[in-house]
């Protein structure tokens, strides 16, 4: 997306080009950071595996009641929009057993590399 504003005032206009030509650069060699999925990875439990556990733990009950509400069987197909690491559509898999599908959808791609090496595991 390009940014473009206007002032009045030629000078005014060409100071301002100059400056979204720098920040254009600034923004573009900066490495792009997904925060979600740096929230998910770390920032959810700092770090620490035994409050991952904790939290997962803790999400079971109502991972496992929209598992249920689904009613998935073996054989059927299952869309997770916004799967994040996968904690409902790794649920869904098990649910529709080898006969079925489960397709993650994110936007994040950090995320989507993760369900992809989790789920060769």
């Amino acid at each position: 997306m390009k940014l473009q504003l206007w002032i009045t005032g030629k000078n005014h206009y060409c100071q301002l080009r100059q400056w979204v030509a720098r920040w254009e650069e600034h923004v573009t060699a900066q490495p792009q950071h997904d925060q979600w999925a740096a929230w998910l990875f770390q920032r959810r439990h700092g770090g620490d595996p035994e409050l991952l556990r904790h939290h997962l733990e803790a999400l079971a009950p109502t991972r496992d009641q929209v598992i249920a509400n689904a009613a998935l069987a073996p054989g059927h197909t299952v869309l997770d929009v916004g799967c994040g690491d996968g904690l409902i559509a790794f649920a869904a898999a098990e649910a529709v057993g080898l006969t079925g599908k489960v397709i993650f959808s994110d936007v994040s791609s950090e995320l989507l590399e993760r369900c992809r090496k989790l789920a060769a595991i």
